[in-house]
């Protein structure tokens, strides 16, 4: 049985996305005939048959990230016999996930074995934990295309490479009367921002590399103390009335001011 890997496709890229398969198990393809789709950091790609011969089996999934050299295809000869196979159950590679995920995995009853990990050359994620805790249900996660999952690459290296820059843009707000609340105006346009464009809030995950998009909008509001800075939360912005925020607001200045403020305020 001869194997169609995913080849070299240049320019650097090491992995690609199936988008597209154009044959099934049990198809006779000739050469040239294409086999799937795969889209890299740069385009979509169509991958044509390196020879004839029927299709044994396919490897992976539409969405699934296969690297270069892992198999595609399986060819099997007309001459085979179709009751060729293996008894028994075949060797379960070994799971790959760290000790703080394996941790995690027992405290939640999880069996890692039948878990498919979205890290690093399949290594569990904490992340992977939580999808099957869920019932495999990954709720408000975005799959990264391979152009975004490249972008977020190099911004990620750009960010360990180049020092950050902050850009500052002046507004005149001399016409505000002096009795206007401008930190529960910030707030409230943040919100709105945020719940315009939930993606400037989401979560990113560069082992899963998926979007974590929130329902809840949570704002962190810095305090500047003698003591050192805090930045208690004030949750579920977007579901409250301005008069609820500066409450709270004016509460979380308390508790900071006298230290009573809780840890569970901060996280």
């Amino acid at each position: 049985m001869s194997a169609f890997r995913l080849p070299d496709l240049g320019e650097g890229l090491v992995e690609a996305e199936i988008v597209q398969w154009h044959v099934s198990p049990g198809d006779h393809v000739v050469a040239d005939q294409p086999l799937v789709s795969v889209e890299t950091a740069k385009a979509v790609v169509e991958l044509p048959s390196p020879q004839a011969g029927r299709i044994a089996s396919t490897k992976g999934k539409i969405g699934d990230v296969v690297k270069v050299g892992d198999i595609l295809v399986e060819y099997s000869s007309d001459e085979e016999s179709e009751e060729t196979g293996i008894v028994g159950d075949l060797p379960r590679a070994a799971v790959k996930a760290s000790p703080a995920v394996r941790a995690k995995a027992a405290a939640l009853a999880l069996d890692l074995s039948r878990i498919r990990g979205t890290g690093p050359d399949g290594t569990i994620t904490l992340n992977d934990l939580e999808v099957q805790q869920a019932g495999g249900q990954a709720e408000n996660l975005v799959r990264l295309t391979p152009t975004r999952r490249s972008m977020a690459s190099n911004m990620s290296r750009a960010h360990t490479e180049v020092v950050p820059a902050t850009l500052t843009e002046e507004a005149d707000v001399s016409a505000w009367p002096v009795t206007e609340d401008v930190t529960l105006k910030l707030i409230l346009a943040l919100v709105s921002a945020l719940q315009s464009h939930p993606a400037l809030g989401a979560w990113y995950d560069p082992n899963a590399q998926t979007l974590r998009l929130h329902k809840t909008i949570n704002l962190g509001i810095a305090h500047d103390t003698p003591e050192g800075l805090f930045v208690p939360v004030l949750r579920d912005t977007g579901s409250r009335s301005a008069a609820e925020l500066r409450r709270e607001l004016d509460e979380m200045k308390r508790k900071v001011t006298d230290r009573t403020i809780g840890l569970s305020d901060m996280l």
